[in-house]
């Protein structure tokens, strides 16, 4: 209760007179309910451990993270390593290697480690912000500033509270997997961290 108070202040003190009020009124919450941490079974691994999921369907700021994932979605297309699906990565191979690879050539992908959880979330935020305000023309905020984004973001990232069980936790490190925000986040942070390296 305490939390979903908070978010419907967030809102109001962000939203209110900025955003249209159909809007606004959807993503208030009602009659939340606290997030659940579950987990997925790796079976690709020798030891079957599991992936820590979040269901934060309906929980405080679950409809708060579905306004912002529709706001950073759309920096997806101004990350030059985003890939839509495998398609889209073939026929960009394609087109760069018309002829082929050349001989010797050995075609390789990385990974993160605990992508989600190992993301800063201040970085995370600060990388999204960065990018907003280069490709602000062409960004929908539906009103809104860069600084009431960052409130949102801010609200959302560090109010993650699940219930495992019968105990409450708050994650304190990294993005929760299963928010809605965190899949377009996770891709603006390492585009953010990839342009700092290369």
């Amino acid at each position: 209760p305490k939390l979903e108070a908070c978010t419907k202040r967030v809102i109001h003190s962000t939203m209110d007179g900025k955003v249209e009020g159909q809007l606004v009124k959807a993503i208030i919450p009602h009659c939340s309910r606290t997030a659940e941490l579950y987990g997925l079974p790796k079976d690709h691994k020798r030891d079957i451990s599991l992936r820590p999921i979040v269901s934060a369907c309906d929980d405080p700021v679950d409809k708060l993270t579905w306004f912002l994932e529709r706001v950073v979605t759309q920096l997806l297309p101004f990350v030059p390593a985003h890939l839509k699906n495998t398609s889209q990565f073939l026929d960009m191979l394609k087109t760069k290697f018309p002829d082929g690879f050349e001989e010797g050539t050995i075609l390789f992908s990385i990974d993160v480690v605990n992508l989600y959880g190992s993301i800063p979330i201040s970085e995370a935020i600060d990388a999204t912000i960065n990018l907003l305000s280069r490709h602000s023309d062409n960004i929908d905020m539906f009103g809104l500033d860069l600084d009431d984004i960052r409130a949102l973001l801010e609200h959302c990232l560090k109010n993650n509270f699940v219930r495992f069980g019968q105990t409450y936790y708050r994650q304190t490190e990294g993005i929760a997997m299963g928010s809605r925000v965190a899949p377009p986040l996770a891709i603006v942070f390492m585009d953010a961290l990839e342009s700092m390296f290369l």
